[in-house]
């Protein structure tokens, strides 16, 4: 009798572990199902969250961000006008021809910004034509338009004198106007 009690114990002892096995795995089953909520800690990824779909047609607004508003409400009549023949036209100056020559260059960065605030300071303190040129990765800010090289000397004295210390001459191509003789 006590053998078939001993078997009884096995048996009830067996059946209770079985079923508890299967009730840890379903409990395991439902938490690994439940979708991941974003947290403070950790943000929200889409791409978790599979494919996304590419845009339809219909589903971009097409919309402006601007309203078109007319200037006035009543019709501008426009007519065409006849122009005289260029020989009649005053005014227009002739264009200026490249020679050699010298300028003195006061200023080098390779911030086109910078530069030009350098060339805008440089026209209002020497009151001269002021160029900025890009040559090899910077910005070159360089003044006058000098035929010789006395010319550049004089310029390059009055530089200095303006504040532009390290300025120093350069042989480059210059603007030569058609009323200069």
């Amino acid at each position: 009798m006590r053998v078939i009690q001993s078997r009884r114990w096995v048996l009830l002892s067996l059946i209770i572990m079985v079923s508890g096995a299967v009730i840890v795995s379903c409990a395991v089953q439902q938490r690994a199902q439940k979708p991941v909520k974003a947290t403070k800690d950790k943000p929200y990824r889409f791409e978790t969250e599979g494919e996304i779909p590419p845009l339809e047609e219909s589903d971009v607004v097409r919309e402006t961000d601007y309203e078109e508003v007319p200037v006035t409400e009543e019709e501008v009549l426009v007519e065409e006008m006849e122009l005289p023949p260029p020989d009649t036209l005053r005014g227009a100056p002739a264009p200026a021809e490249m020679v050699e020559g010298f300028r003195v260059q006061v200023f080098a960065t390779a911030n086109e910004e910078t530069a030009e605030a350098v060339r805008v300071s440089a026209e209002r303190k020497l009151e001269l034509p002021v160029y900025t040129e890009m040559i090899e990765g910077l910005f070159k800010v360089r003044v006058g338009d000098c035929r010789n090289r006395e010319e550049a000397e004089k310029l390059l004295k009055r530089c200095q004198g303006a504040g532009y210390g390290d300025a120093w001459i350069v042989e480059t191509l210059v603007l030569l106007s058609p009323a200069a003789p």
